[in-house]
This record gives C-alpha cells, sequence and structure tokens, in this order.
C-alpha cells in the first residue's frame, strides 16, 4: 500500500542511511522493523496522542507489535528514541498509557 502525498511523513536521516525516508501518518501498525520510524514520525511531528485501536493480539493472530515498555521499571530504545512508560490505566473495554519520549542529544521531551 503506498500513502498519498497528504499522509506521508518526511523522516530524518539517521547516521549514515536512510532505513526509511517517509512513513504513512495513516498507519495502521508498526511493525516490528518500523517501531524506529514509527517513533520518529511521533518525535518530528511533536504527536500528543496516538489512538490504538486494536489488541496486540486477536483471534490467535498478531495485530500489533508492542511499541511502548512492558512495565515503568523497563525503558525501551528505538534507534535515538527512548521510551518511558509514565503511567498505565485500565478500564473495562481499553487502557489508557502516558509515555515518555526523549532523543538522543535533544533536550527536548515529549509526552504521549
Amino acid at each position: 500500500m503506498y500513502p498519498y502525498d497528504k499522509n506521508r511523513v518526511q523522516l530524518p536521516v539517521v547516521g549514515k542511511k536512510a532505513y526509511c525516508l517517509y512513513i504513512n501518518r495513516l498507519i495502521r501498525r508498526p511493525l516490528a522493523s518500523t517501531r524506529a520510524d514509527f517513533w520518529s514520525m511521533i518525535w518530528e511531528q511533536n504527536v500528543g496522542v496516538v489512538a490504538m485501536v486494536t489488541n496486540l493480539v486477536e483471534e490467535s493472530m498478531r495485530k500489533c507489535f508492542q511499541y511502548w515498555p512492558i512495565s515503568s521499571e523497563n525503558d525501551c530504545q528505538y534507534s535515538d528514541y527512548t521510551i518511558r512508560l509514565l503511567s498505565e490505566e485500565t478500564y473495562a473495554n481499553f487502557v489508557v498509557r502516558t509515555l515518555h519520549c526523549t532523543k538522543v542529544d535533544d533536550k527536548r521531551v515529549n509526552n504521549i
């Protein structure tokens, strides 16, 4: 599937290689191989809310790869981005997580 130009987000080149030059901002889910690109898009576009409308696994089928830490004690590192789970509130049919995203060599913080 190829996105329309209006849905494409240009990603910066990290290091000497460009693994992904753009990402579709209307992505269905991050794959294991695109989690760093997903967080790059979140950072570059200063995204404040991510709505995931599926479970990680449904009817024994993997629907999405987890792109956040499993606990507040374990940060996740995806390329230059460190993700920390600040809070998690579980409701009957959904979960609200607050995440803290930082980038190497950048003092800015993005809370999602």
